[in-house]
């Protein structure tokens, strides 16, 4: 798994959002199975005001570890559910992975080669994901978490 860093403007996901529990992966990755399967079904009403052909997923921490599924828009209505991702550094990573499971067993190396790495820290409380292959089987996985250097 190579570490490279991007830089990322800011971006709005709004979609479909849950509370995901923490205490083991598979049981966190079986809620954000389910969250995506909704999404699946309700992707026609929120691809309208996409602005790619992207479907995202936000992992974020507020009282409770919250995932949130969607689409990236330039802009929001105050009655969508929806998460500013900030501007900033990031570090990525790519894999084909296309199976929630293993999106997250993935997604938890990734944490590891950052705790590693002697240039960069994690420097929030969120990540984001281009799940599209896990909705559409095609594409790669990205995962993008902010960093700051050292």
């Amino acid at each position: 798994m190579v570490l490279e860093i991007v830089t990322l403007p800011a971006q709005i996901i709004i979609g479909l959002e849950a509370v995901v529990p923490v205490t083991d992966l598979a049981g966190m990755s079986e809620a954000k199975t389910e969250l995506i399967a909704k999404l699946k079904a309700e992707q026609a009403a929120l691809t309208s005001n996409a602005v790619d052909d992207e479907f995202y997923g936000v992992n974020f921490a507020t009282d409770e570890q919250n995932y949130l599924v969607g689409v990236k828009v330039a802009m929001t209505d105050p009655l969508e559910t929806n998460y500013l991702v900030a501007a900033g550094l990031y570090a990525v990573f790519t894999t084909t992975i296309k199976q929630r499971v293993a999106a997250d067993q993935f997604i938890a190396d990734a944490y590891g080669i950052l705790a590693q790495s002697a240039e960069y820290v994690v420097a929030a409380n969120h990540n984001l994901e281009v799940i599209t292959p896990l909705i559409t089987g095609k594409g790669a996985f990205h995962l993008y978490i902010p960093v700051a250097a050292k």
